[in-house]
């Protein structure tokens, strides 16, 4: 027996669980050691869900493998879009916390690919998950050529941090717009706050080409400040989880999203990991400040 966290009434409540030999997935065995909530988690606290055991962003020892980062999205492999070499966009995706039960069980089967060795099981490795969408956006947006714009983020949140913190290692300071006006970290990460996204009255109207948003939960209100920040032409990055079918009245040029968030593919975790997270990840940790 262990003890889980299981969903209940929108509280994560302290429950024994019985460890089977073998769950619904086939794969190797994983134990929980340290899990970040997300605010994908959030919502399905609030909204309800269909799993009991939420948790995506794991950290814990593997049978055989040892320290291990989970990657909580497993592809089917068989789709058109993993056929295409785009298994983030799996049409029959099952993810763990989201439409499976997550790490707040204590344990999982894992498919050996969705677990990366890490060096140590240190917490900061939870930022994986977070990091990996940030990265897989940067990314996205240089291939489109909008590295050398001057980008506007939405959020102040987890992801808009490390979204923040990662375009100041790059030399750039981005504008930001967040729910209060202000942003409260500029003493550890610079960005310069231009108002807030629920302010009718926004002075930054058509004013930007690159855009990130890092909100999700209302997504409807800040999808239609984002695209009165842009002007036409504009490259719009949705890192945000949407819930809901939403209506955008104003055509995009370019636009990224997913319904669950702009999910990293299985080889953006293997570059977080190899290139930066452990010194990325391990400064941001240790300002308590940052994530509390």
């Amino acid at each position: 027996m262990m003890i889980g966290l299981r969903l209940r009434n929108g509280c994560l409540v302290p429950t024994m669980v019985e460890e089977r030999a073998q769950t619904e997935w086939e794969g190797t065995r994983f134990y929980t050691r340290y899990v970040g909530i997300c605010g994908s988690d959030l919502q399905r606290m609030r909204l309800g869900s269909s799993v009991a055991y939420l948790g995506h962003e794991a950290v814990g020892m593997a049978e055989g493998m040892g320290p291990v980062v989970l990657n909580p999205n497993v592809a089917c492999g068989t789709c058109e879009q993993c056929r295409s070499g785009m298994e983030n966009l799996c049409s029959h995706e099952r993810a763990y916390g989201t439409n499976v039960d997550g790490a707040f069980r204590g344990y999982l089967d894992v498919p050996e690919q969705n677990l990366k060795p890490l060096s140590a099981c240190l917490p900061h490795f939870v930022l994986c998950d977070s990091l990996a969408v940030v990265m897989h956006a940067i990314n996205l947006s240089q291939r489109f050529g909008s590295s050398s714009r001057h980008p506007i983020v939405l959020g102040d949140g987890n992801i808009a941090r490390l979204l923040v913190f990662a375009l100041n290692r790059r030399g750039l300071i981005p504008d930001v717009l967040t729910r209060t006006g202000k942003w409260p970290h500029q003493d550890l990460l610079e960005a310069n706050s231009v108002g807030s996204y629920e302010d009718a009255g926004l002075d930054v109207e058509g004013k930007y080409d690159l855009l990130f948003e890092c909100v999700g939960f209302s997504q409807a209100r800040t999808l239609e400040a984002s695209l009165r920040c842009t002007r036409p032409g504009a490259s719009l990055f949705f890192l945000g989880c949407i819930q809901r079918l939403i209506s955008c009245p104003y055509g995009c040029a370019r636009f990224s999203s997913s319904s669950t968030g702009s999910m990293a593919s299985d080889r953006f975790y293997a570059r977080t990991l190899s290139r930066r997270l452990d010194r990325w990840s391990y400064i941001l940790m240790s300002s308590r400040r940052l994530f509390r």
